[in-house]
Protein backbone atom coordinates (compact mmCIF):
# COMPACT_ATOMS: atom_id res chain seq x y z
CA UNK A 1 0.00 0.00 0.00
CA UNK A 2 1.27 3.49 -0.82
CA UNK A 3 2.60 5.56 2.09
CA UNK A 4 0.94 8.69 0.71
CA UNK A 5 -2.82 9.36 0.77
CA UNK A 6 -4.53 9.39 -2.61
CA UNK A 7 -6.89 12.01 -3.90
CA UNK A 8 -10.63 11.98 -3.39
CA UNK A 9 -13.21 11.08 -6.02
CA UNK A 10 -14.58 14.08 -7.90
CA UNK A 11 -18.28 14.87 -7.78
CA UNK A 12 -18.52 14.51 -11.54
CA UNK A 13 -17.14 10.97 -11.50
CA UNK A 14 -19.35 10.01 -8.59
CA UNK A 15 -22.51 11.28 -10.29
CA UNK A 16 -21.51 9.65 -13.58
CA UNK A 17 -21.18 6.30 -11.80
CA UNK A 18 -24.47 6.80 -9.96
CA UNK A 19 -26.33 7.64 -13.17
CA UNK A 20 -24.62 5.27 -15.59
CA UNK A 21 -22.67 2.72 -13.59
CA UNK A 22 -25.42 0.16 -13.38
CA UNK A 23 -24.68 -2.50 -10.80
CA UNK A 24 -20.91 -2.33 -11.09
CA UNK A 25 -19.00 -1.56 -7.86
CA UNK A 26 -16.83 1.57 -7.72
CA UNK A 27 -13.36 1.50 -6.14
CA UNK A 28 -12.48 4.76 -4.40
CA UNK A 29 -8.82 5.09 -3.42
CA UNK A 30 -9.13 8.17 -1.24
CA UNK A 31 -6.79 8.58 1.68
CA UNK A 32 -4.82 5.53 2.81
CA UNK A 33 -7.65 2.97 2.69
CA UNK A 34 -9.36 1.79 -0.53
CA UNK A 35 -13.15 1.81 -0.31
CA UNK A 36 -15.64 -0.03 -2.50
CA UNK A 37 -19.04 1.58 -3.22
CA UNK A 38 -22.10 -0.31 -4.41
CA UNK A 39 -25.55 1.07 -5.14
CA UNK A 40 -28.82 -0.72 -4.56
CA UNK A 41 -31.75 0.80 -6.48
CA UNK A 42 -34.83 1.55 -4.38
CA UNK A 43 -36.86 2.84 -7.31
CA UNK A 44 -36.32 4.53 -10.62
CA UNK A 45 -35.44 7.78 -8.83
CA UNK A 46 -33.59 6.59 -5.72
CA UNK A 47 -30.61 4.41 -4.88
CA UNK A 48 -28.97 3.51 -1.59
CA UNK A 49 -25.18 3.54 -1.62
CA UNK A 50 -23.15 1.32 0.70
CA UNK A 51 -19.42 1.38 1.35
CA UNK A 52 -16.83 -1.21 2.32
CA UNK A 53 -13.34 -0.31 3.54
CA UNK A 54 -10.51 -2.64 2.57
CA UNK A 55 -7.38 -2.89 4.70
CA UNK A 56 -4.37 -4.65 3.14
CA UNK A 57 -1.82 -6.46 5.26
CA UNK A 58 1.29 -8.20 3.91
CA UNK A 59 -0.61 -10.95 2.08
CA UNK A 60 -4.30 -10.20 1.66
CA UNK A 61 -7.11 -7.64 1.97
CA UNK A 62 -9.13 -7.46 5.17
CA UNK A 63 -12.63 -6.42 4.16
CA UNK A 64 -15.03 -4.78 6.60
CA UNK A 65 -18.82 -5.35 6.29
CA UNK A 66 -20.71 -3.03 3.98
CA UNK A 67 -22.31 -0.08 5.76
CA UNK A 68 -24.84 2.52 4.63
CA UNK A 69 -23.20 5.60 3.15
CA UNK A 70 -25.79 7.84 1.47
CA UNK A 71 -29.02 8.13 -0.50
CA UNK A 72 -28.94 9.31 -4.10
CA UNK A 73 -31.91 11.21 -5.53
CA UNK A 74 -31.40 10.71 -9.24
CA UNK A 75 -34.22 13.04 -10.30
CA UNK A 76 -32.80 16.07 -8.49
CA UNK A 77 -29.15 14.91 -8.33
CA UNK A 78 -29.17 15.14 -4.53
CA UNK A 79 -26.66 13.29 -2.36
CA UNK A 80 -28.19 12.82 1.09
CA UNK A 81 -26.13 11.35 3.88
CA UNK A 82 -23.58 11.82 6.64
CA UNK A 83 -21.26 14.71 5.82
CA UNK A 84 -18.12 12.98 7.16
CA UNK A 85 -18.62 9.83 5.10
CA UNK A 86 -19.32 11.77 1.93
CA UNK A 87 -16.51 14.30 2.22
CA UNK A 88 -13.93 11.68 3.28
CA UNK A 89 -14.48 9.83 0.00
CA UNK A 90 -15.43 12.57 -2.44
CA UNK A 91 -14.31 16.10 -3.18
CA UNK A 92 -17.58 17.80 -2.26
CA UNK A 93 -18.42 21.33 -1.16
CA UNK A 94 -21.21 22.28 1.23
CA UNK A 95 -23.64 22.79 -1.64
CA UNK A 96 -22.92 19.41 -3.20
CA UNK A 97 -24.73 17.29 -0.61
CA UNK A 98 -27.36 17.55 2.11
CA UNK A 99 -27.79 15.81 5.45
CA UNK A 100 -31.05 14.40 6.76
CA UNK A 101 -30.92 16.99 9.53
CA UNK A 102 -30.66 19.82 7.01
CA UNK A 103 -33.63 18.43 5.08
CA UNK A 104 -35.63 18.32 8.31
CA UNK A 105 -34.81 21.99 9.00
CA UNK A 106 -35.72 22.86 5.42
CA UNK A 107 -39.08 21.10 5.74
CA UNK A 108 -39.81 22.82 9.05
CA UNK A 109 -39.05 26.26 7.62
CA UNK A 110 -41.15 25.61 4.51
CA UNK A 111 -44.20 24.29 6.38
CA UNK A 112 -44.10 27.15 8.88
CA UNK A 113 -43.89 29.68 6.07
CA UNK A 114 -46.87 28.12 4.25
CA UNK A 115 -49.00 28.01 7.42
CA UNK A 116 -48.21 31.62 8.32
CA UNK A 117 -49.04 32.73 4.79
CA UNK A 118 -52.33 30.81 4.79
CA UNK A 119 -53.39 32.19 8.20
CA UNK A 120 -52.20 35.72 7.40
CA UNK A 121 -52.97 36.93 10.97
CA UNK A 122 -56.69 36.60 10.21
CA UNK A 123 -58.99 34.78 12.64
CA UNK A 124 -61.67 34.44 9.97
CA UNK A 125 -59.48 31.91 8.15
CA UNK A 126 -60.05 29.46 11.00
CA UNK A 127 -63.11 27.27 11.34
CA UNK A 128 -62.93 27.68 15.15
CA UNK A 129 -63.69 31.09 16.66
CA UNK A 130 -63.85 30.23 20.37
CA UNK A 131 -61.38 28.65 22.78
CA UNK A 132 -63.12 25.70 24.41
CA UNK A 133 -60.22 23.71 25.87
CA UNK A 134 -60.26 24.47 29.61
CA UNK A 135 -56.47 24.42 30.03
CA UNK A 136 -55.88 26.70 27.04
CA UNK A 137 -58.65 29.05 28.20
CA UNK A 138 -57.15 29.40 31.71
CA UNK A 139 -53.73 30.16 30.27
CA UNK A 140 -55.19 32.67 27.83
CA UNK A 141 -57.20 34.44 30.55
CA UNK A 142 -54.11 34.68 32.76
CA UNK A 143 -52.04 36.07 29.89
CA UNK A 144 -54.65 38.70 29.01
CA UNK A 145 -54.98 39.73 32.66
CA UNK A 146 -51.33 39.73 33.70
CA UNK A 147 -48.81 38.53 31.15
CA UNK A 148 -49.53 40.81 28.23
CA UNK A 149 -48.46 43.99 30.03
CA UNK A 150 -45.15 42.50 31.08
CA UNK A 151 -44.52 41.19 27.58
CA UNK A 152 -45.29 44.60 26.08
CA UNK A 153 -42.63 46.08 28.36
CA UNK A 154 -40.10 43.41 27.36
CA UNK A 155 -40.71 44.22 23.71
CA UNK A 156 -40.23 47.93 24.42
CA UNK A 157 -36.75 47.23 25.79
CA UNK A 158 -35.90 44.80 23.00
CA UNK A 159 -37.52 46.44 19.95
CA UNK A 160 -37.85 50.12 20.83
CA UNK A 161 -40.89 52.11 19.81
CA UNK A 162 -42.03 49.88 16.94
CA UNK A 163 -43.60 46.43 17.10
CA UNK A 164 -45.27 44.52 14.30
CA UNK A 165 -46.43 41.17 15.63
CA UNK A 166 -47.31 38.35 13.27
CA UNK A 167 -48.46 34.79 13.81
CA UNK A 168 -45.53 32.38 14.10
CA UNK A 169 -46.24 28.73 13.36
CA UNK A 170 -44.77 26.23 15.83
CA UNK A 171 -44.71 23.21 13.51
CA UNK A 172 -41.87 20.73 14.14
CA UNK A 173 -41.36 17.67 11.92
CA UNK A 174 -40.78 14.27 13.42
CA UNK A 175 -37.82 12.05 12.64
CA UNK A 176 -37.53 10.76 9.11
CA UNK A 177 -38.70 7.30 8.19
CA UNK A 178 -37.62 5.69 4.97
CA UNK A 179 -40.98 6.38 3.36
CA UNK A 180 -41.35 9.97 4.60
CA UNK A 181 -37.87 10.95 3.40
CA UNK A 182 -38.45 9.47 -0.05
CA UNK A 183 -41.90 11.07 -0.27
CA UNK A 184 -40.46 14.47 0.59
CA UNK A 185 -37.63 14.24 -1.92
CA UNK A 186 -40.09 13.07 -4.59
CA UNK A 187 -42.26 16.19 -4.21
CA UNK A 188 -40.73 18.91 -2.03
CA UNK A 189 -43.48 21.48 -2.44
CA UNK A 190 -46.43 19.10 -2.46
CA UNK A 191 -45.23 17.24 0.63
CA UNK A 192 -44.76 20.48 2.58
CA UNK A 193 -48.16 21.81 1.48
CA UNK A 194 -49.90 18.63 2.64
CA UNK A 195 -48.26 18.93 6.06
CA UNK A 196 -49.23 22.60 6.30
CA UNK A 197 -52.88 21.78 5.52
CA UNK A 198 -52.79 19.02 8.13
CA UNK A 199 -51.24 21.32 10.74
CA UNK A 200 -53.91 24.00 10.29
CA UNK A 201 -56.66 21.38 10.45
CA UNK A 202 -55.34 19.82 13.67
CA UNK A 203 -54.27 23.00 15.53
CA UNK A 204 -57.25 25.33 15.13
CA UNK A 205 -57.58 26.36 18.79
CA UNK A 206 -53.83 26.63 19.27
CA UNK A 207 -53.60 29.03 16.33
CA UNK A 208 -56.64 30.97 17.57
CA UNK A 209 -55.05 31.44 21.01
CA UNK A 210 -51.87 32.71 19.38
CA UNK A 211 -53.80 35.21 17.26
CA UNK A 212 -55.77 36.49 20.27
CA UNK A 213 -52.58 36.90 22.29
CA UNK A 214 -50.86 38.71 19.43
CA UNK A 215 -53.75 41.15 19.07
CA UNK A 216 -53.74 41.82 22.81
CA UNK A 217 -49.98 42.31 22.84
CA UNK A 218 -50.07 44.76 19.94
CA UNK A 219 -52.83 46.74 21.68
CA UNK A 220 -50.94 46.78 25.00
CA UNK A 221 -47.70 47.79 23.30
CA UNK A 222 -49.33 50.63 21.36
CA UNK A 223 -50.99 51.88 24.57
CA UNK A 224 -47.65 51.78 26.37
CA UNK A 225 -45.99 53.84 23.64
CA UNK A 226 -48.72 56.46 23.88
CA UNK A 227 -48.44 56.63 27.68
CA UNK A 228 -45.32 58.82 27.66
CA UNK A 229 -45.54 59.34 31.43
CA UNK A 230 -45.19 55.65 32.23
CA UNK A 231 -42.04 55.02 34.33
CA UNK A 232 -40.88 52.31 31.94
CA UNK A 233 -39.87 54.96 29.41
CA UNK A 234 -37.42 56.42 31.91
CA UNK A 235 -36.11 52.93 32.65
CA UNK A 236 -35.55 52.44 28.93
CA UNK A 237 -33.67 55.75 28.71
CA UNK A 238 -31.52 54.77 31.70
CA UNK A 239 -30.80 51.34 30.21
CA UNK A 240 -29.94 52.73 26.77
CA UNK A 241 -27.63 55.34 28.31
CA UNK A 242 -25.76 52.73 30.33
CA UNK A 243 -25.45 50.35 27.39
CA UNK A 244 -24.13 53.15 25.21
CA UNK A 245 -21.34 54.21 27.58
CA UNK A 246 -20.39 50.66 28.63
CA UNK A 247 -19.84 51.63 32.27
CA UNK A 248 -19.51 49.01 34.99
CA UNK A 249 -20.19 51.44 37.81
CA UNK A 250 -21.70 54.91 37.84
CA UNK A 251 -22.59 57.77 40.14
CA UNK A 252 -26.34 58.27 40.66
CA UNK A 253 -28.02 61.34 42.07
CA UNK A 254 -31.56 60.93 43.38
CA UNK A 255 -34.18 63.20 44.87
CA UNK A 256 -36.01 61.19 47.53
CA UNK A 257 -38.30 62.51 50.26
CA UNK A 258 -37.23 66.02 49.35
CA UNK A 259 -33.51 65.30 49.79
CA UNK A 260 -30.87 65.08 47.12
CA UNK A 261 -28.40 62.20 47.57
CA UNK A 262 -25.56 60.89 45.40
CA UNK A 263 -23.97 57.45 45.52
CA UNK A 264 -21.91 54.98 43.55
CA UNK A 265 -23.54 51.77 42.29
CA UNK A 266 -23.10 49.01 39.74
CA UNK A 267 -24.46 49.92 36.31
CA UNK A 268 -26.05 46.50 35.83
CA UNK A 269 -28.34 47.14 38.81
CA UNK A 270 -30.00 49.99 36.93
CA UNK A 271 -30.73 48.18 33.67
CA UNK A 272 -34.06 46.80 32.52
CA UNK A 273 -37.57 46.99 33.90
CA UNK A 274 -37.75 47.01 37.69
CA UNK A 275 -40.42 47.85 40.23
CA UNK A 276 -37.72 49.52 42.30
CA UNK A 277 -33.95 49.66 42.58
CA UNK A 278 -32.26 47.80 45.41
CA UNK A 279 -29.45 49.30 47.50
CA UNK A 280 -27.40 46.08 47.51
CA UNK A 281 -25.33 47.16 44.51
CA UNK A 282 -24.32 50.46 46.11
CA UNK A 283 -20.83 51.01 47.46
CA UNK A 284 -20.88 49.97 51.14
CA UNK A 285 -20.38 53.46 52.67
CA UNK A 286 -23.09 54.86 50.37
CA UNK A 287 -25.53 52.10 51.28
CA UNK A 288 -25.02 52.72 54.99
CA UNK A 289 -25.63 56.42 54.57
CA UNK A 290 -28.69 55.71 52.42
CA UNK A 291 -30.14 53.45 55.13
CA UNK A 292 -29.33 56.02 57.78
CA UNK A 293 -31.18 58.75 55.91
CA UNK A 294 -34.12 56.82 54.42
CA UNK A 295 -34.41 53.63 56.49
CA UNK A 296 -32.95 50.11 56.26
CA UNK A 297 -35.84 48.76 54.21
CA UNK A 298 -35.95 51.75 51.86
CA UNK A 299 -35.23 51.57 48.15
CA UNK A 300 -35.47 54.03 45.27
CA UNK A 301 -37.38 54.25 42.00
CA UNK A 302 -36.64 55.51 38.54
CA UNK A 303 -38.73 58.59 39.26
CA UNK A 304 -36.25 59.46 42.01
CA UNK A 305 -33.23 59.47 39.69
CA UNK A 306 -32.18 62.97 38.69
CA UNK A 307 -28.98 62.15 36.83
CA UNK A 308 -26.41 59.44 36.25
CA UNK A 309 -22.76 60.36 35.85
CA UNK A 310 -19.88 58.43 34.37
CA UNK A 311 -16.36 59.83 34.28
CA UNK A 312 -17.59 63.25 35.37
CA UNK A 313 -20.10 63.44 32.50
CA UNK A 314 -23.87 63.12 32.72
CA UNK A 315 -25.03 60.16 30.67
CA UNK A 316 -28.64 60.46 31.85
CA UNK A 317 -30.58 63.42 33.18
CA UNK A 318 -34.25 63.34 34.16
CA UNK A 319 -36.48 65.58 32.08
CA UNK A 320 -39.29 65.87 34.64
CA UNK A 321 -39.79 69.56 35.45
CA UNK A 322 -40.97 68.81 38.97
CA UNK A 323 -37.68 67.08 39.81
CA UNK A 324 -35.65 70.01 38.56
CA UNK A 325 -37.82 72.42 40.49
CA UNK A 326 -37.56 70.43 43.73
CA UNK A 327 -33.80 69.97 43.42
CA UNK A 328 -33.28 73.73 43.55
CA UNK A 329 -34.24 73.84 47.24
CA UNK A 330 -33.29 70.30 48.31
CA UNK A 331 -30.34 69.73 50.71
CA UNK A 332 -27.48 67.87 49.06
CA UNK A 333 -25.77 64.77 50.52
CA UNK A 334 -22.99 63.29 48.40
CA UNK A 335 -21.20 60.00 48.93
CA UNK A 336 -18.80 58.17 46.65
CA UNK A 337 -17.97 59.39 43.17
CA UNK A 338 -16.36 58.49 39.88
Amino acid sequence: MSSKPKGKLSKEKLVEWLDNGGGAPLLVEAGYTPTVLIQLPKSEDFSYVYSQSQHKDTRTYLREPFSYCFLYDRKHHILCGDSYRLTSLCDLGKGDFVTEGALREQLQETVRSIVERMIDNDRSRLSVQEVTDSYSKRNLDYYLEYGVKEEAIRHLFADGAFLDIGYQCAYEPGNWTENSLLEYLSDLEGYAQALADEYIRDHQEEILVSLIENEALQTAFDALIRDVGHPVHRMKQVTDSLNLCGAKSVKVTILKDGEEFSFKTEASALKGHQSYYSTYSMATPDRREFEKRFGRSANYHVEDIMRITYREKDIYRAEAPELEQQSATAPVMTMGGL
